[in-house]
């Protein structure tokens, strides 16, 4: 079934450590708006938010390794992301250059049409 699984593994490792450092400044945050004192369990850098954190991250990570839907999706986009054809680093590259050059033109079009805009609406208005 899963063919990928060192792979999604790795990946909600990394994600539930985001997940964590978030949960736990969101629930510092809170505290300090409710003048509540974030208790230090194990020194300065471990305090209650960040146990909060930890278990409310924890608890997500044993859901969705646990659950077979997700797991099962997890495995999908891996295979669909292998049949994917990546540009090259050359392809990037001008087509980034595209986008700017492109950017940039629109950017003087745009400026040089409010400049009208305001030219008329200034003859009007005084």
């Amino acid at each position: 079934m899963i063919s990928n699984k060192k792979w999604i593994l790795l990946s909600f490792t990394i994600f539930s450590v985001l997940i964590w450092i978030t949960i736990a400044k969101f629930f510092s945050t809170i505290m300090g708006w409710f003048n509540f004192t974030d208790l230090q369990i194990l020194g300065p850098q471990f305090k209650l938010s960040t146990l909060i954190g930890l278990v409310i991250t924890l608890w997500i990570l044993i859901y969705c390794v646990r659950s077979p839907t997700i797991m099962t999706l997890s495995d999908e986009v891996i295979i669909e992301l292998r049949k994917v054809s990546w540009p090259t680093k050359e392809e990037t590259y001008y087509s980034t250059l595209v986008v700017i050059i492109t950017v940039l033109i629109m950017a003087v079009i745009l400026g040089f049409f409010d400049a009208i805009w305001l030219k008329i609406t200034n003859l009007i208005y005084y």
